[in-house]
């Protein structure tokens, strides 16, 4: 939580900023499987935390991808009442099934860069 952070945000931004671009370049290469970033995000409910995932991949002009668990058979989940949450984002590994296919790896792809 940022308010309890006793670091300098300043720091802490601009080290995140150094490695997205890296990851950025990385991704801009022919093998997707580089220039994974993972985010970790702790809230004090579901709606902090996806407020802040979008303010994070917004600024950092990070790829956006689908939120896994927050739904059942498309319908959105009600998560007032959830309490803390955290939220995991990762940006790297990630293939079009076409892409999957070809890479002759199986589901393994998914899991294993």
């Amino acid at each position: 939580f940022v308010d309890e952070y006793s670091g300098n945000l300043d720091d802490l931004r601009d080290a995140v900023r150094t490695i997205v671009e890296c990851a950025a370049e990385e991704r801009a290469s022919e093998d997707i499987s580089t220039g994974r970033i993972m985010l970790g995000i702790c809230g004090t409910s579901v709606e902090e935390c996806i407020g802040c995932l979008k303010s994070w991949v917004t600024n950092l002009d990070l790829p956006r991808g689908l939120l896994h668990g927050a739904d059942v058979a498309g319908v959105p989940i009600d998560t007032a009442t959830f309490g803390r949450a955290f939220i995991k984002y990762n940006t790297g590994g990630a293939m079009s099934w076409k892409e999957l296919r070809e890479s002759g790896k199986g589901f393994d792809a998914l899991w294993i860069p």
